[in-house]
């Protein structure tokens, strides 16, 4: 991300962007390396109507190879924590492996989330919610990948 605030203007990582407490700086642009690898991806959300603000979003990228395996696969999941969190564990456990069943997914998934409980539901909730729709993105993702 390009970004500016009162004093200067930067380059900043997504990720550390993300991380920051105060975002009062401007997204400028985002740039995107030449020659950056084409990826599959995929997102969904829950929420309470369809023009409501998200209790739950995920976003999966990945590739798929010739032998059916997933490669790089990346897993954000917003609603969970104070911020969007990646599943790091999770995307290093699947890499190159055979994309398991969806419900196999979902529960492996829950393994990674901790969820924290607040005003748009419990953390069992979230968790059930978030590992239903990463599983969902995963296989909404790999089938973009054909």
């Amino acid at each position: 991300l390009i970004i500016m605030n009162v004093q200067k203007k930067k380059k900043i990582s997504l990720s550390d962007y993300i991380l920051q407490p105060d975002k009062r700086d401007l997204i400028l642009s985002i740039e995107i390396p030449a020659g950056y690898e084409l990826r599959s991806y995929s997102t969904r959300k829950y929420s309470r109507t369809v023009n409501d603000i998200s209790i739950i979003s995920v976003a999966v990228t990945l590739k798929k190879n010739l032998n059916n395996k997933i490669e790089k696969p990346l897993f954000a999941v917003g609603g969970t924590a104070k911020t969007v969190i990646r599943l790091n564990e999770l995307e290093n456990k699947l890499d190159g492996s055979i994309i398991p069943e969806r419900d196999e997914l979902e529960t492996l998934t829950k393994l990674y989330l901790s969820p924290i409980s607040d005003l748009r539901g419990s953390a069992e909730f979230k968790q059930q919610i978030a590992a239903s729709l990463l599983s969902w993105a995963v296989y909404d993702a790999v089938k973009r990948g054909n």
